[in-house]
């Protein structure tokens, strides 16, 4: 029998799939929140799964904040295009970013799922350390899970109506953009992490990656990328490129 691909980390796709949930439910009925509100609102529900109880410590609040304004400045700013990523040592992985993102973004909607998936089952089978393999496994499980969240809100936008285009056709069209954004916030919180730890919180990081970082950069550039409409800074200048990477 072939083996299918198993993502260890569907439970944080549905995490993050609540999450915007949560966000949504805290704004939908006064619209565009300051930064610092909106920040707030992601560190409680992440705070919530990780580090609870409800109140946080000051402390841990205002680190898990960080890593909102963290998120939503990388995506801004295409950080993870460039060396600053944090992948630049990784051209194994830094290939299967490039690809994940591009893909999702230039394909048609009703095949981006099936291109995950096989971008997924290939992350698995190259040689890339178990490490390595984590922070595009959860980016490509909360792709996956994006997908499937965001389509039905088209139709029925519930607290998300006020944050959507009045044309459906430009929310549809806007979709792989904003399943994009919430694979980018993984990747840029769950590899800085390693490296310049955000929160210090009293859970074990899984092998190296804080899940807690991750899931609170892909909530904050996902819901952020539908609030407050983000325009990216690309510049072509900064783009790494893979050619010749041998992956």
């Amino acid at each position: 029998m072939i083996f299918k691909t198993f993502n260890p980390y569907r439970l944080i796709g549905s995490q993050h799939s609540a999450g915007l949930d949560a966000i949504a439910l805290a704004f939908g009925a006064t619209g565009v929140p300051t930064n610092d509100n909106f920040a707030a609102a992601v560190a409680n529900y992440v705070g919530g799964i990780y580090y609870p109880p409800l109140p946080l410590s000051t402390r841990l609040s205002i680190q898990i904040q960080s890593t909102v304004a963290h998120s939503m400045n990388g995506y801004s700013n295409s950080i993870i295009k460039s060396d600053a990523g944090g992948y630049a040592n990784h051209l194994g992985q830094y290939y299967f970013i490039n690809k994940m993102l591009k893909d999702v973004t230039n394909s048609p909607l009703n095949e981006i799922l099936d291109i995950l998936l096989d971008i997924e089952d290939n992350v698995t089978k190259a040689e890339l350390s178990i490490e390595d393999q984590i922070p595009l496994l959860i980016a490509l499980e909360v792709g996956k899970q994006n997908i499937t969240y965001w389509l039905p809100k088209i139709t029925t936008p519930g607290n998300w109506a006020i944050f959507f285009d009045t044309n459906s056709a430009i929310n549809t069209s806007n979709i792989p953009f904003w399943v994009s954004a919430s694979m980018e916030g993984i990747l840029l919180m769950a590899k800085k992490s390693t490296t310049y730890p955000l929160i210090d919180g009293t859970t074990t990081p899984n092998a190296g990656v804080d899940l807690a970082s991750a899931l609170c950069g892909g909530i904050a550039t996902g819901a952020g990328k539908v609030i407050y409409r983000i325009i990216r800074r690309d510049s072509i200048s900064k783009q790494r490129s893979i050619d010749g990477c041998g992956c």
